[in-house]
């Protein structure tokens, strides 16, 4: 989500709701969705997220291409305790998991 912080990051409160752009979010997982889905084995080489001023390419083409089979998919993981406060984003996920770790 750090991608999408739309506040500075010296703001006090920069790691809360207000401060995610959800809709760039949306937007480019849809277009990631739209783009895998045509060429999930390499057929394209790279695709880029983020806001401009933080782009970053989260999909990059490596090895033989290759067709794909009809059992193949393709996972996209994304990250971020605030992903649970948009509920237009979380219905657009298959699955949600919630990880908690000590920090020692």
């Amino acid at each position: 989500l750090d991608w999408f912080i739309s506040a500075p990051k010296s703001a006090q409160t920069w790691e809360s709701p207000e401060t995610i752009d959800f809709a760039l979010l949306r937007k480019q997982l849809c277009k990631l969705r739209q783009v895998l889905s045509m060429a999930p084995n390499g057929q394209l080489r790279s695709v880029r997220m983020g806001a401009k001023s933080s782009c970053y390419n989260v999909y990059e083409a490596r090895g033989a291409m290759q067709p794909t089979t009809p059992r193949q998919s393709i996972a996209v993981v994304v990250e971020g305790f605030l992903l649970f406060h948009d509920q237009a984003l979380c219905e657009m996920f298959d699955a949600h998991v919630w990880l908690e770790a000590e920090r020692d």
